[in-house]
């Protein structure tokens, strides 16, 4: 089993041996996905990675990533139907 890429701590912070997963996130995408879905999509900003990285509001209510996730999910399960 390959090791997980490890982030250094940051200076003055302890090294606490947690694996870290780096994530590249096109918020981009996900936003021109969301809109091309038929989605309002307003307030995105940055947050702290443990609260998801991203905020936004889609369609009136607050998500973060994994809820932008959920909404197209949904969207594509609709389209299957």
């Amino acid at each position: 089993m390959a090791q997980q890429p490890t982030n250094p701590p940051s200076p003055g912070q302890p090294d606490l041996g947690r694996r870290v997963l780096t994530n590249m996130v096109d918020i981009d995408l996900i936003v021109k996905e969301l809109r091309d879905h038929g989605h309002t999509v307003e307030d995105l900003h940055h947050v702290a990675p443990d609260a998801g990285e991203f905020e936004m509001i889609i369609d009136g209510t607050v998500v973060n990533l994994e809820g932008a996730r959920g909404v197209l999910e949904m969207d594509a399960e609709k389209r299957r139907r």
